[in-house]
C-alpha cells in the first residue's frame, strides 16, 4: 500500500519519485525552491518525459535522441541588448562619478574612496603618466598590491589612452620580465612609484581622442602549455561585457539599492574585470 508523505522542506536539492499505479506511473519532483524556479522544474520534467517516450522507440539510437527543448534554447540565447558602442570604459566611469560624486565607490584595506575621490586620484595619475610620455597605444604594466590606489592607477592608465597590463606582484620575476618584454610595455607602475604619480595637482579629466576600438588591457594566459600568450581586449569588448552583466540579477547591482561586490581575485585573473569595472 502506498502511503502519501507530505513535507515542507526538501531533503535534497532535487528528488525524482516514480511511483507505479494500476496502468501507469506517476512522477513527482521535490526540489529546493532556493535553487530552482517552478518553470525550470517543469521544463526539466518535460524533457525527462520526452526522453522516456523516445526510449520506447526500439529503432532510435542514442545519438539521434535530443532532449533539448528549442524554446528553452531560444530563450537561453536571447541575449541581444542595446549598449553604448562608442564610449570607452573609463568614460562611463567618469559619467558615474559625475552622477554620484559623494557615494562610496571603493572600500579597501587602506582607505575608503567616494566616486569623486577615486576619479580625482585617477586623474592625478593620468596627468603624471602623460608628462612621462605615456599616451594612446602604449601599454603600461600595472603591478600593484590590492590597495585603493590599484583602481586609481587602473583608471588613470586608461585615461591617458594607454592600455594596462595586469601583473600580480607575486608572480615569479622571470614571468614578469617576459610579460613586460613581450607586450613592449612602456612603463611599469609599482608600489615604488605610485606616490610620485599621485602627487600631481591636476585633478581634471583628460581630453584624449579615443575610440571604443582602442585597446583597454592586455592579459596573459598561465603559460601551462608553453610560454604565456597575451590577448588584447578592446574598450568595446569590456563595455559589451559590463552592459550584458548589468542586467544579471546574481550581481544585484541594478537600481539605487545595489549590493557591493567583494573582490576576491588577483588583478592578473580575468574575473577581476567583473569585480572592478562592473560595479
Amino acid at each position: 500500500e502506498l502511503l502519501p508523505l507530505t513535507s515542507d522542506a526538501s531533503k535534497c536539492d532535487i528528488t525524482f519519485n516514480v511511483l507505479p499505479r494500476e496502468k501507469d506511473v506517476v512522477l513527482s519532483v521535490e526540489y529546493c525552491t532556493d535553487l530552482f524556479k517552478e518553470e525550470k522544474i517543469e521544463q526539466f520534467t518535460e524533457m525527462y518525459v520526452s526522453l522516456l517516450e523516445m526510449c520506447l522507440d526500439g529503432e532510435k539510437q542514442i545519438k539521434d535522441i535530443s532532449v533539448t527543448d528549442m524554446s528553452v534554447v531560444n530563450e537561453f540565447n536571447d541575449t541581444a541588448a542595446e549598449y553604448v558602442k562608442d564610449k570607452c570604459i573609463h568614460e562611463l566611469f567618469e559619467e558615474q562619478a559625475e552622477r554620484t560624486p559623494d557615494k562610496i565607490a571603493l572600500i579597501a584595506c587602506d582607505k575608503t574612496l567616494t566616486y569623486r575621490e577615486l576619479n580625482e586620484e585617477a586623474n592625478r595619475i593620468a596627468h603624471s603618466l602623460t608628462e612621462k610620455g605615456i599616451g594612446k597605444g602604449d601599454i603600461v604594466g600595472l603591478m600593484l598590491p590590492r590597495k585603493s590606489y590599484l583602481l586609481s592607477a587602473l583608471f588613470g592608465i586608461l585615461k591617458t589612452g594607454a592600455a594596462y597590463l595586469p601583473i600580480d606582484p607575486d608572480y615569479p620575476e622571470d614571468r614578469i620580465e617576459y610579460m613586460l618584454s613581450d607586450s613592449k610595455s612602456k612603463y611599469r607602475l609599482t608600489e615604488e612609484n605610485i606616490c610620485e604619480l599621485l602627487s600631481n595637482a591636476n585633478t581634471n579629466n583628460l581630453k584624449i581622442n579615443m575610440s571604443s576600438e582602442d585597446i583597454c588591457y592586455c592579459i596573459y594566459t598561465s603559460g601551462s602549455t608553453g610560454k604565456p600568450k597575451g590577448t588584447l581586449i578592446t574598450h568595446k569588448n569590456v563595455v559589451n561585457y559590463v552592459s550584458g552583466n548589468e542586467k544579471n540579477v546574481c550581481y544585484g547591482i541594478t537600481g539605487n539599492n545595489c549590493n557591493s561586490i567583494l573582490s576576491v581575485t588577483t588583478i592578473g585573473f580575468d574575473i577581476f574585470v567583473t569585480e572592478s569595472m562592473l560595479p
